[in-house]
């Protein structure tokens, strides 16, 4: 394992940012396919173990276990390496609007008004209406509502579907193939 984390580290940068991009992107269909088949036969009550003997609740038990284990690494990479690593090469990833030049901040309001927010289609979820249909591997927003005066855990869910990445030369941001 050690050796394994060397030979990650001697890559280049975007090569490890790219390969943790492809473990995300890999542990999703891991989990759209593998884990929701075993989900599946939980609920249809079958039990039979598979050739570890495991039943499917065992196998989910497990993945969950090695799942939190292997993101929880990947958080730590990419906050103790990855960022970092961005940050001395000058790109930068601001977390707040606030932390924006005057320039930045009239830049990414006016993207958004203009190309975020029309084709943000809010969707409420509560015990009266059905989940709503999430297209596969899209970034969404979601949102717990409730009034002040309610009890934690009452109120609604919202859930918005958010179009791709927008950052461009004309924002003064650098260009990763700069």
């Amino acid at each position: 394992m050690f050796s394994q984390k060397q030979e990650i580290k001697s890559l280049p940068l975007f090569e490890r940012l790219k390969f943790t991009s492809i473990v995300s992107s890999n542990l999703d269909e891991f989990y759209m396919v593998r884990v929701a088949s075993l989900k599946d036969q939980v609920h249809a009550g079958y039990e039979k173990t598979d050739i570890a003997g495991m039943g499917p609740k065992e196998q989910l038990k497990e993945i969950s276990v090695q799942t939190h284990e292997l993101v929880r690494s990947q958080y730590s990479t990419l906050n103790r390496s990855l960022l970092p690593a961005l940050e001395k090469v000058g790109l930068h990833l601001v977390m707040e609007h606030e932390k924006l030049n005057e320039e930045q901040q009239e830049y990414v309001d006016r993207y958004f008004e203009d190309n975020v927010y029309p084709v943000l289609t809010p969707m409420a979820m509560d015990s009266s209406r059905p989940f709503p249909l999430i297209r596969n591997k899209t970034l969404n927003i979601g949102a717990l509502i409730s009034k002040k005066d309610k009890k934690k855990g009452q109120g609604c869910t919202g859930i918005c579907y958010c179009p791709g990445a927008f950052c461009t030369a004309s924002c003064g941001c650098r260009s990763i193939r700069e």
